[in-house]
């Protein structure tokens, strides 16, 4: 395996989690599950009554894809950190759609991923929860460009976009999406 990607993804991994996408992307949003509402709390600004419980809806899933399919294309290259907590590696499933694959290991902050590469139409959330399945969540995606990135981390309620104004604006505008703005 390739250390430097290793160290690349590892880098992200640990800015987008400390920073929260502060002084990764200029702009970003919140994506909120049903029953997920803002609060007035800086450091975690959207909650839940059992944040284990709110994922987004099959439509958000679907309509996040879209979007971020109409951002980099299916081919775009993306890395994608899939939090695998209670799973160990010889545990997590060795094939995806006939295709053998090795993820990376990485302990952020004592919870465990599975990183990996690839192409956004193999890695998008949609297809993504029809590979893996609930017990292996995609909590974190984003383009090997740095155009964008997506946070949705294990134990919290809400999901977050960040990337170009655009990007930004055109989440704000997708209706059953339920972006909204991150609060400064």
């Amino acid at each position: 395996m390739d250390n430097g990607w290793v160290r690349n993804a590892a880098s992200w991994l640990e800015r987008a989690t400390t920073d929260r996408f502060g002084r990764l992307y200029p702009a970003r949003v919140a994506i909120l599950p049903p029953g997920t509402q803002q609060v007035d709390d800086p450091e975690l600004p959207f909650s839940a009554g059992n944040p284990n419980d709110e994922r987004m809806s099959d439509e958000q899933v679907a309509l996040l894809s879209r979007l971020l399919l109409s951002v980099g294309g299916a081919g775009q290259a993306v890395t994608a950190a899939l939090y695998a907590g209670f799973l160990r590696a010889d545990e997590l499933p060795r094939e995806r759609d006939g295709s053998q694959w090795d993820p990376a290991w990485m302990d952020v902050y004592s919870l465990r991923f599975a990183v990996v590469q690839g192409a956004l139409g193999e890695l998008i959330p949609a297809s993504s929860l029809e590979r893996w399945g609930p017990w292996i969540e995609l909590s974190y995606l984003w383009a090997d460009d740095g155009s964008w990135g997506l946070t949705s981390p294990p134990d919290l309620a809400f999901s977050q976009l960040g990337g170009s104004e655009e990007l930004i604006a055109s989440a704000l505008a997708t209706p059953g999406l339920h972006a909204v703005p991150w609060p400064e």
